[in-house]
């Protein structure tokens, strides 16, 4: 996957990324990736499948580290530190396929999301106001995980993203009704109520180009 910074971006970025490069062994997946995402935005990576969307995101989170060019969040370099760090930074990110804790409850996967948080008040505000976004949630908090349907599953992932509130948000591939239906309400109720003081909420997502 190629990329070069749009000309179009004039607000403050709050991720810059520069000519990154990531290989799965002797593979280079991403080629040269240069992308700002300006505060307060919603930006969407479009390509085929093997693109290399699904790896930018990663490359992002941390979880497979570029092996050159760099990543700043917020004006700090990310590119060489762990995953669980950048989530503390305001990072998440919402993996394709929910991988959710099937064998943990609706309620013990929320709060597994705010496991970087000390403010038991607020997250029982977050924990609400992730139910109040989706009802569902709440009816089905004490039933396992692994017992709910794909969609359900699929709520339970961007809600327990939610949990550690972030600055960003990382999407790989939301459903299509979801980002036809629900996003403007959903990034609305997002911003005021789980949306952090320090910076304007943000998105990142990944979509597949339709054959």
């Amino acid at each position: 996957m190629r990329s070069s910074k749009p000309t179009w971006v004039r607000k403050k970025a709050l991720l810059k990324i520069n000519g990154i490069e990531t290989f799965y062994g002797n593979i280079r997946a991403l080629k040269g990736i240069s992308l700002d995402v300006p505060e307060g935005s919603i930006v969407t990576l479009l390509g085929a499948n093997g693109a290399g969307k699904t790896t930018t995101l990663k490359t992002i989170s941390g979880i497979t580290p570029a092996a050159t060019g760099t990543i700043e969040f917020m004006g700090q370099r990310i590119d060489r530190i762990a995953p669980e760090k950048i989530v503390r930074l305001g990072i998440s990110h919402v993996p394709e396929g929910r991988e959710v804790f099937k064998d943990l409850t609706v309620m013990e996967n929320l709060k597994m999301g705010a496991y970087t948080r000390k403010d038991q008040h607020e997250i029982t505000v977050s924990l609400q106001t992730v139910y109040a976004h989706y009802p569902i949630l709440r009816e089905r908090r004490n039933q396992l995980a692994g017992t709910l349907s794909g969609g359900e599953q699929q709520m339970l992932a961007i809600g327990r993203a939610l949990m550690s509130r972030p600055k960003l948000l990382l999407l790989d591939e939301p459903p299509w009704d979801w980002r036809r239906n629900s996003s403007k309400r959903f990034f609305a109720s997002s911003r005021i109520s789980i949306g952090t003081r320090a910076s304007p909420y943000c998105s990142l997502s990944k979509t597949p180009t339709k054959p």
